[in-house]
């Protein structure tokens, strides 16, 4: 569903996927044997189900000046319907009513910024809740935890087609991670800032 009104838009989407039979890729990045790169196992079934919506608003103020808001959140329910074993590593011995690993319940953001013709400064902030490492759940199984973090950008016009833009991640600088895997924990991106410059023919 979704409704636009003048400055003012929102969506509400609703899924729902009915795995008979799920399966798992084996690739460098999910940790699992080198000499089973490229070889898929199956995970039988498996019931994936939420919502994600989003509300977004421009306010406008003197001068031309514009101010973008805009919220999302997804909320996601992965399990599996029934018990197995499998030889990929992120499933193993599985029972009825376990979590899918790397599948995290709760995601969202917010950001908002201003902007004129010539120039724009923005800044978004982003949640991801924890997830887990292999099927089962929160309480006995090894997690990846919830992550919190805030972006900037902005850009600058001159001289017509030229422009001049930056971008600053990690504003922050958290120290978090995204994953155990393929060998130990993956951290996110240190604090960086970009800046380049465009012609717009």
């Amino acid at each position: 569903m979704r409704q636009h009104l003048d400055a003012t838009r929102a969506e509400l989407i609703l899924f729902a996927n009915d795995y008979q039979r799920i399966t798992g890729q084996c690739t460098l990045s999910s940790g699992c044997n080198p000499n089973d790169l490229g070889k898929q196992f199956t995970g039988g079934k498996a019931l994936i189900v939420g919502a994600e919506t989003m509300f977004g608003f421009e306010t406008w103020l003197p001068n031309g000046w514009i101010v973008p808001t805009q919220m999302q959140y997804t909320f996601t329910h992965a399990e599996f319907r029934e018990s197995f074993y499998s030889g990929f590593s992120q499933f193993g011995s599985v029972n009825a009513g376990d979590k899918l690993p790397y599948v995290a319940m709760h995601q969202g953001s917010l950001s908002s910024g201003i902007q004129t013709e010539k120039m724009s400064l923005n800044f978004i902030t982003a949640y991801r809740g924890q997830m887990l490492d292999q099927a089962g759940n929160l309480e006995d199984t090894t997690t990846v935890p919830s992550l919190w973090t805030l972006d900037a950008s902005g850009h600058v016009v001159f001289q017509e087609a030229w422009k001049l833009y930056a971008t600053w991640n990690n504003v922050t600088n958290v120290q978090a991670m995204t994953s155990w895997r393929p060998f130990g924990a993956r951290p996110i991106t240190p604090s960086s800032v970009y800046i380049g410059i465009k012609r717009e023919l």
